[in-house]
């Protein structure tokens, strides 16, 4: 694009020859580069030459404790989530372990509600219960999923 000496020079660090200084002082116009693989007769060695990668710099330790304590945070609402979720599927076997008993023991007259789980959404796992009312037309659902423990 350019015949930049500087942009050589700049090339050449990129790729980890660096400046040695020179042996002849009475030469002023010349410049000396060295790599360790980069040796006469050893062409082996050029495919271990590769373009410096930089990374973006080490956060600080103030920046460090925020992080930390913010994965402390995440790991505790997560561990919280989890229990939740198991107090939930703990709660829905309860209400349809008891539904069923009931249902059993009483006749269409002494129990107007009944309680049946809601197959519209195949997506959501049998949480969706709805309660039904033949004698009045009344259908309201629930997600179990969304219950305030």
């Amino acid at each position: 694009k350019h015949n930049n000496f500087s942009s050589f020079v700049r090339q050449l660090n990129f790729y980890g020859f660096r400046k040695i200084k020179s042996t002849e002082s009475s030469d002023h116009q010349s410049w000396e580069f060295r790599h360790p693989n980069f040796i006469r007769d050893k062409p082996c060695l050029l495919s271990s030459i590769k373009r410096a990668m930089h990374y973006a710099p080490e956060p600080s330790n103030s920046n460090n404790s925020e992080i930390q304590e913010l994965k402390n945070q995440f790991a505790s609402l997560s561990d919280h989530v989890a229990r939740i979720q198991d107090q939930l599927t703990e709660l829905t076997e309860i209400v349809m372990t008891n539904y069923k008993k009931e249902s059993n023991n009483c006749n269409q007259s002494s129990c107007p509600l009944s309680l049946v789980p809601d197959h519209s959404n195949i997506n959501d796992n049998n949480n969706t219960f709805c309660i039904k009312r033949d004698t009045a037309g009344l259908e309201s659902c629930m997600d179990a999923t969304n219950l305030t423990l």
